[in-house]
């Protein structure tokens, strides 16, 4: 339970960060999210071999 909060209030923070970036930085940090997200997902890991 501590763990996930924890985990929650980490990706948070990560996110809040984003917003005092620059509009280049802003934009690839949540690409760059964005890809990791979708690298956990199922659907990644069954398109690659």
């Amino acid at each position: 339970m501590i763990r996930q909060r924890l985990k929650k209030k980490l990706e948070f923070s990560e996110f809040a960060g984003i917003w005092k970036d620059t509009e280049e930085e802003k934009i690839n940090k949540i690409f760059e999210t964005i890809r990791k997200a979708w690298r956990k997902t199922r659907m990644y890991k069954a398109s690659c071999p």
